[in-house]
């Protein structure tokens, strides 16, 4: 079952009700870090390219492990 604790710094119920950490520093939106503008909630300009290199190394990781995945259950299947 899904945590429903409800606290902001949570894990499952943070990202759940809006609050999400920075990917640069892991500091909890709500909290403010360097990184956010304050009145936006959005990336600072000048830290941008680095919140994005960081999402796509994340979804890259994500992509060869359910290709992994994939090629446990079926040895015979090659997406290559």
């Amino acid at each position: 079952m899904a945590c429903m604790c409800g606290d902001t710094h949570c894990s499952s119920c943070g990202p759940a009700q809006g609050n999400s950490r920075c990917p640069i520093c892991r500091s909890w939106q709500d909290d403010g870090c360097e990184h956010f503008d304050a009145v936006t909630g959005l990336f600072k300009p000048e830290f941008l390219a680095e919140a994005e290199r960081i999402y796509k190394a994340e979804a890259d990781a994500d992509t060869a492990y359910y290709a992994g995945l994939a090629e446990m259950e079926d040895p015979t299947r090659s997406d290559t």
